[in-house]
């Protein structure tokens, strides 16, 4: 009985030696500042190697979109040409009988006001060039990215960039655009593209049909009919 009241004293000192030491330990013991946690920064690289992914897509609609364009612009132009071969044809023709004339010539200018004008700019074999090119130099990017080579892509970014500027000054000055980045560009060579094929559908509508003898409601109209009218 006396042994298990020793060891229980002897126990029970131990332990509170243990915390006592314990407590004072830790309420001398010093914890450093760690300060603030550092700061990520992401290179600039990055940020435009991340512009030439997201835009890839969009250069190869917008490249698509301006081939396109082309093709309308052509057949704008041609139908435009057709009109006006005509017209001057029409002209020529009035010229003989201006007197008799008078009054059908002021209702087709109403007809023909504005005169089309085969005007609608046309980029340059050089400009097509530097678009079309947009595509191998952003491939070029983004596979230096893929490895991770930060000298390879350096290079790749200074071969894009400014083929990237040109292409788009080409692009404003074709379309009108304010915009500079490529989803917005090949979206308003598409809406140029509209307005080229509206252009020509026109044209068809005011030239008429070729064998139509309805008066001043067409080119045609009036060609085919003036020899009726005047005798020429």
């Amino acid at each position: 009985m006396i042994w298990k009241s020793i060891s229980a004293r002897w126990f029970d000192a131990f332990i509170n030696r243990i915390i006592n030491e314990g407590l004072a330990a830790m309420e001398t013991d010093t914890y450093a500042a760690k300060g603030k946690p550092p700061v990520v920064t992401v290179p600039a690289s990055t940020k435009k190697v991340d512009y030439v992914k997201a835009n890839y897509d969009y250069a190869v609609q917008l490249i698509d979109n301006l081939n396109t364009t082309i093709t309308e612009l052509n057949a704008l132009l041609a139908e435009q040409n057709t009109n006006l071969a005509l017209l001057n044809r029409i002209q020529a023709r009035l010229s003989a009988a201006v007197r008799i004339l008078r009054q059908l010539i002021l209702k087709l200018l109403r007809l023909i006001t504005p005169l089309p004008k085969p005007t609608p700019k046309l980029p340059s074999q050089s400009g097509l060039g530097a678009i079309n090119n947009l595509i191998p130099l952003m491939d070029t990017v983004i596979t230096a990215d893929a490895t991770g080579n930060q000298a390879a892509i350096n290079a790749a970014l200074a071969s894009f960039e400014p083929a990237h500027t040109n292409a788009t000054s080409i692009l404003q000055s074709l379309t009108g655009s304010s915009y500079t980045d490529l989803y917005s560009l090949s979206e308003d060579v598409m809406d140029y593209k509209s307005s080229l094929v509206a252009q020509s559908n026109n044209a068809i509508t005011r030239r008429g049909n070729p064998f139509s003898s309805d008066g001043t409601s067409s080119l045609y109209g009036w060609w085919n009919s003036l020899p009726g009218w005047c005798g020429c």
